[in-house]
C-alpha cells in the first residue's frame, strides 16, 4: 500500500477547496480518493467529516434509508452486506448510489475487496458510462486489490465498447 504523505494531503485538500470556492462540483471519485487518503494517513476525523459533508449534499439519500433499516437492529453493515447493496443498486441501474457504499466504506476505513471494485464497474458498464471503467480499475489496482479475471474481463469490455463508439 502507497504511503501518503501529509504534505501531498494538504495540497490535495488545498485544490479541492479551490474547486469548491470556484463553483466546481468535485465529483465522486474525487472526494472517495480524499476520504480514502485521510483514512490511510490516520485522519479519521477528517475523512469521517468528509463524508458528513457528502451526507449534507444529499448524495446518500437511498442509501442511508437502507443503512437505517439494517442499523435498526443494531447491526453494523460488514463488506458482504455492502457489496450486496451496490449488487442492488447496480441492478437498478443506480450507479451514484453504488459508489455512495464505495464512499462510506472508505469513511469508514473498510478495504473494498475485488468483489466491490467488479460490481462498480458492471454498474458502470450498465448505465453506458465505459469511459469510467479503467479509472475504477486503476483505483483497485492502487487500493492494493488484485484484479480476478472478472475484473479484467469488465475492463476489456468497456474498452471494447469505447473501441467500438470511436469506430462509429
Amino acid at each position: 500500500m502507497a504511503k501518503i504523505v501529509p504534505g501531498c494531503l494538504d495540497h490535495a485538500m488545498a485544490t479541492f477547496n479551490q474547486m469548491l470556492s470556484e463553483g466546481i462540483e468535485p465529483d465522486t471519485t474525487t472526494r472517495n480518493t480524499l476520504i480514502d487518503c485521510h483514512c490511510k494517513a490516520g485522519w479519521h476525523d477528517r475523512a469521517e467529516q468528509l463524508f458528513e459533508e457528502m451526507k449534507e449534499k444529499g448524495v446518500f439519500t437511498a442509501f442511508e434509508n437502507t443503512l437505517r433499516v439494517i442499523g435498526g437492529d443494531g447491526l453494523k453493515p460488514n463488506l458482504l452486506a455492502l457489496n450486496s447493496l451496490i449488487n442492488a443498486f447496480r441492478d437498478d441501474r443506480r450507479d451514484a448510489e453504488a459508489f455512495t457504499v464505495l464512499q462510506y466504506l472508505k469513511a469508514n476505513c473498510v478495504k473494498p475487496d475485488v468483489v466491490t471494485y467488479t460490481m462498480l464497474m458492471k454498474a458502470l458498464i450498465r448505465v453506458d458510462k465505459f469511459h469510467k471503467v479503467p479509472s475504477v480499475f486503476e483505483e483497485m489496482i492502487l487500493s492494493g486489490c488484485t484484479p480476478d479475471r472478472k475484473a479484467r474481463a469488465m475492463l476489456l469490455s468497456a474498452l471494447r465498447y469505447m473501441k467500438q463508439a470511436v469506430k462509429s
